[in-house]
């Protein structure tokens, strides 16, 4: 019996509904699909992050749901190569990707950024009015905020350019053709959970996926 901790890789654009659906799959939502991606008993697999699956081998779980932003670990970590690394003494039993339509995730990116502009400016007058012994923990927070205020920037902006889109994403499509998984399912998020077919790759909004999905398909 394998002692290698097993993995399901949750991947997608930020905005993508990548918490939405492991928070709907662990609650009993789609058993089909879920049990299609090898996990008898969601409820008992565990969600890391990816800033964290470098440290994946210390963790005691042996059932994990990695939940990986392909656009960060391709833009601002500056190529997915080092995921390789971080999980290759695991056991990659499936892979999800989830798509969303380019005009709802440019919707969904900029309520995000309107949530964390309104954070960072709480954040900016608090530490103007409260100089306790606490300010310096508040001003760390800001500065945090700030950065995330940049990043969802940046990802707003990035998101309005389809090409930007489809880079990342043929770039990930590469990625898990050469990893060795047992499934690679690609899931259209925009109103639900679906399984991508062929007719929907036939839609021109839909490009950027013609093609690659059938390399991956079981």
């Amino acid at each position: 019996m394998s002692t290698k901790k097993q993995i399901i890789i949750v991947s997608g654009l930020s905005g993508a509904g990548k918490t939405t659906f492991i928070k709907c799959v662990q609650t009993g939502g789609y058993p089909e699909l879920a049990a299609s991606l090898g996990m008898d008993k969601p409820a008992e697999w565990n969600v890391v992050l990816a800033k964290k699956m470098f440290n994946i081998q210390s963790l005691e779980e042996d059932k994990l749901i990695l939940h990986l932003d392909i656009y960060k670990w391709f833009y601002v970590h500056r190529g997915l190569e080092r995921i390789y690394k971080a999980i290759e003494n695991t056991e990659i039993k499936s892979v999800v990707s989830l798509w969303v339509e380019p005009d709802v995730l440019v919707r969904r990116s900029s309520r995000k950024l309107r949530r964390r502009a309104a954070k960072a400016f709480h954040s900016f007058v608090a530490g103007l009015f409260r100089r306790t012994k606490k300010y310096t923990t508040r001003n760390v927070r800001h500065k945090k905020r700030l950065r995330l205020l940049t990043h969802n920037w940046r990802q707003y902006h990035a998101y309005r350019d389809p090409g930007t889109v489809g880079t990342v994403y043929k770039a990930w499509f590469d990625w898990v053709i050469r990893a060795p998984t047992a499934k690679h399912v690609l899931l259209d998020s925009t109103q639900n959970f679906s399984v991508i077919t062929e007719e929907f790759c036939e839609s021109e909004a839909r490009q950027i996926v013609r093609g690659d999905f059938i390399r991956f398909q079981n």
